[in-house]
């Protein structure tokens, strides 16, 4: 099950512009039921979007917020979330831990699950 929603996620984030001073890292989320089947993918932007700034000053779409809005507000109770990121040029998982924003984000929604690379490249879970 993780290993083919993991995938997804790394194929997400390789469609990334790249995040940081020097744009080496790609963040990919996606959203899934509990069949695991996946409903929503994106990867993190430098655009910003007017919802989010009822959440932060720092409106730019992480990719958890991309594939929430994505969604749908209304349509995201009970759905998990992954997010992954990855370091360029080796494409190695690194921290995805989402933001306080982002985690609000989902609670607010009704995310009931939160997955997420590791600094070890290992996948991590946090359930509300």
């Amino acid at each position: 099950m993780i290993e083919r929603l993991l995938l997804q996620a790394k194929r997400t984030a390789l469609k990334s512009e790249g995040v940081g001073r020097s744009k080496s890292y790609r963040v990919g989320s996606i959203l899934f039921d509990k069949r695991h089947r996946i409903v929503s993918c994106r990867c993190n932007s430098y655009k910003t979007h007017p919802i989010l700034s009822e959440f932060t000053c720092y409106p730019h779409l992480h990719a958890e917020s991309a594939a929430i809005l994505h969604r749908g507000l209304d349509n995201c109770k009970g759905l998990s979330i992954l997010t992954v990121r990855i370091k360029q040029p080796n494409d190695q998982l690194t921290m995805a831990k989402p933001c306080e924003v982002c985690y609000n984000l989902c609670s607010k929604v009704g995310i009931t699950e939160i997955f997420y690379s590791n600094w070890k490249g290992e996948i991590e879970q946090h359930a509300y």
